[in-house]
């Protein structure tokens, strides 16, 4: 008798834990950077790879408040979350914490996944980085998968809805003519969630904003 992993159940009963690994933007151009990337819908690195973090989105306002005392933040609130399993299957991996003396044991062709650990000088291990091997992400084909992150449920609205166009005609009578005009209808393009919005409902966990997000309904109409 084999018995079913337990792991599935355990991850929904656990605040700390997510079912997304965010990308996040940095700098004071974030937004601009992320408007940049959703429009190409690629993720670029000169590193020979993406880094995610696996930090629930709920769990992290307090560190962004923290980043944004700075000029230049090192992370900003502005991202894209991925679904995690997703993320695996096509080859993200977890970041393999050590000092370079054990890093340098590692094989070469997983040297990518390495990152140094030095506890009272260097240590990152808080961002419980992921990372995807390559310089570029292309995921124009993933939009189920994915999710924006923006500070503002305004600029969410900017960064997640798209607009299709049509054309209808006002007549004027005075000149007895008509004459056409577009219309923009705004649709969504991208599902998404803002930190105002986790701030307002109290989310504790990233259970809530998945429920936040799998209401939302890609190419639905939305208000004017």
């Amino acid at each position: 008798y084999k018995m079913a992993n337990p792991s599935k159940k355990i991850r929904e009963q656990r605040d700390d834990l997510s079912p997304f690994l965010f990308h996040y933007t940095k700098g004071r151009e974030a937004f601009e950077i992320l408007l940049s990337i959703i429009d190409e819908k690629k993720l670029k690195s000169e590193k020979g790879y993406i880094c995610f973090t696996e930090a629930p989105l709920a769990t992290s306002l307090r560190m962004f408040d923290y980043m944004n005392q700075y000029p230049d933040p090192m992370y900003a609130p502005y991202g894209i979350g991925f679904n995690r399993d997703f993320l695996f299957n096509i080859g993200a991996r977890p970041v393999i914490y050590g000092t370079e003396e054990e890093n340098e044991k590692i094989p070469q062709e997983l040297k990518w996944r390495c990152l140094n650990l030095q506890p009272e000088s260097y240590d990152f291990s808080w961002l419980r980085e992921w990372r995807i091997e390559g310089n570029e992400f292309d995921f124009k084909d993933y939009h189920n998968d994915i999710i924006i992150v923006a500070p503002t449920n305004e600029e969410l609205e900017k960064l997640t809805t798209d607009y299709d166009f049509d054309v209808d005609f006002a007549y004027e009578h005075e000149v007895r003519m008509s004459f056409p005009y577009l219309i923009h209808i705004p649709k969504r393009g991208f599902r998404g969630i803002s930190l105002e919005k986790i701030r307002d409902d109290s989310y504790i966990s990233d259970r809530e904003v998945s429920n936040e997000v799998e209401s939302q309904t890609l190419n639905e109409l939305l208000d004017d």
